[in-house]
């Protein structure tokens, strides 16, 4: 009998020794668990705040884009206004020499 008590209390002894080991175990996983959490609240920001700087940066370029067509426009009225400038004097040289 005193044989069995004492395998008893050795298996006793093997089992707290498991169940703590695997409370640890599991300790640590929950902590990894947070941290993992906190990584991909993180992650979260910062695609947020890219996907803001991209949108942004798309409006930008749009604004760009738009001035730069107004440039060209414009600088397509100045040629037109010199080429009119430019007959008109050619038509003024002509007319003083006929007089």
């Amino acid at each position: 009998m005193k044989n069995l008590a004492t395998q008893t209390a050795n298996a006793t002894e093997e089992i707290s020794g498991q169940i703590s080991s695997i409370q640890g175990a599991t300790s640590e996983a929950v902590t990894a668990i947070e941290a993992i959490t906190t990584t991909i609240g993180q992650i979260s920001e910062i695609s947020g705040s890219i996907a803001a700087a991209v949108e942004e940066q798309g409006a930008s370029t749009g604004e760009i884009s738009r001035n730069a067509q107004e440039a060209a426009s414009g600088t397509q009225q100045v040629n037109d206004n010199i080429s009119g400038v430019s007959e008109a004097t050619s038509e003024t040289g002509v007319s003083a020499v006929k007089c």
